[in-house]
């Protein structure tokens, strides 16, 4: 797993998909992980305690925090999210 630092969050709730803007640890590249919005968030709240009453993310929470991550690459800067962790898992 590679581990980044998480630069933003850009969601929509219709989509069902969620952007997670990363600075990569060890390029500094930035990077965008997409994934399925609601598996992603629950990552994120097991990680980071960040659902707000009425299933909203506190992307305050997340933002600054680093990860351990895993995808598919698709062309510069965007991977396909397949796991997503605490920093302390990366390789």
């Amino acid at each position: 797993m590679r581990r980044a630092t998480i630069k933003d969050v850009q969601a929509s709730w219709g989509s069902g998909m969620l952007v997670l803007v990363v600075e990569d640890a060890e390029t500094h590249n930035v990077v965008r992980l997409l994934g399925d919005n609601g598996p992603t968030v629950r990552a994120l709240d097991a990680m980071f305690s960040c659902i707000l009453p009425g299933h909203r993310l506190d992307t305050e929470a997340v933002i600054g925090q680093d990860i351990a991550y895993e995808g598919t690459d698709y062309g510069p800067g965007m991977f396909m999210l397949e796991a997503l962790a605490p920093a302390e898992e990366a390789d």
